[in-house]
């Protein structure tokens, strides 16, 4: 057996693909966090946000391209995004689902690039 097929989920799992990017980003983040003590406290948190961003528009792009069967082929592999059926018959993914993960997606993915850095004067008052 090659690499590839030790690094490769089976097709089966395509419908949680969204869910396992989130779920390996929201552990990313923090260690990142910790481990980045170089630079300041703003540099910090420009690089966790940048990470946000890559995980959710990840995650985004994946469920847009499972609602539209996108299929994409890379160097002899070939990927399906069309998730939409169940995992082994306990998580059922359908197109109303897949809309209303999108809008929760496209919501957060807002919210993070909206957020910006705090009032200087309001974050000392606050904190001490």
């Amino acid at each position: 057996m090659a690499l590839v097929d030790y690094l490769t989920l089976p097709p089966s799992w395509n419908p949680v693909m969204p869910e396992l990017i989130l779920l390996l980003f929201a552990l990313i983040i923090p260690l990142a966090a910790v481990l980045d003590r170089k630079g300041t406290l703003d540099q910090q948190r420009r690089s966790t946000q940048q990470l946000a961003v890559i995980g959710l528009g990840g995650a985004l792009v994946l469920t847009i391209g499972s609602l539209f069967g996108w299929s994409l082929q890379v160097a002899g592999l070939s990927f399906t995004f069309s998730s939409l059926g169940t995992l082994h018959g306990m998580y059922a993914v359908s197109e109303a689902s897949q809309v209303l993960k999108i809008l929760f997606l496209t919501v957060s993915l807002l919210a993070v690039i909206g957020a910006g850095r705090t009032l200087k004067g309001k974050a000392e008052e606050d904190h001490g």
